[in-house]
């Protein structure tokens, strides 16, 4: 192996196809030293999504208020597309593209100590939205 050589995983699915606002599945992320999330949205979608971790040691229930027994909270990302810019947690993302192609986008999540990584959608006017989880190793 080469220092280059990556060990990837096979993506899993978090937001399939989402068109209303709502969580996606719970991705236990603690063998990934990365994590890349592959984002596609439908023609004109308009929806803001944001992504959600968790260090507690069981699937926290993301669709409840943040809680002492329920911690989890929005984390940022980096567009691989522009990765000068941090997308703040509370933010989020917000996709309103004319075209598939500029719906189409991957991010860069920073999981250092996270155990669980979620996605929420938190505003839907129209479309939907598939996030896939991409982790992977450095050999």
């Amino acid at each position: 192996m080469s220092s280059f050589d990556r060990k990837f995983f096979d993506p899993i699915a978090c937001l399939s196809a989402k068109a209303a606002t709502g969580v996606g599945t719970a991705v236990d992320v603690t063998q990934h030293q990365h994590v890349i999330v592959q984002v596609t949205a439908a023609l004109n979608s308009s929806l803001t999504f944001k992504l959600q971790g968790s260090v507690s040691s069981s699937v926290p229930d993301f669709s409840a208020a943040q809680t002492g027994t329920n911690h989890w909270d929005y984390v940022s990302a980096y567009d691989l597309q522009d990765p000068s810019t941090v997308i703040a947690g509370d933010t989020g993302v917000a996709l309103n593209n004319d075209t598939v192609a500029n719906n189409t986008r991957q991010y860069l999540v920073n999981v250092d100590g996270l155990r669980w990584l979620s996605m929420e959608v938190t505003s839907y006017t129209d479309g939907s939205v598939t996030t896939n989880v991409i982790g992977f190793n450095n050999a």
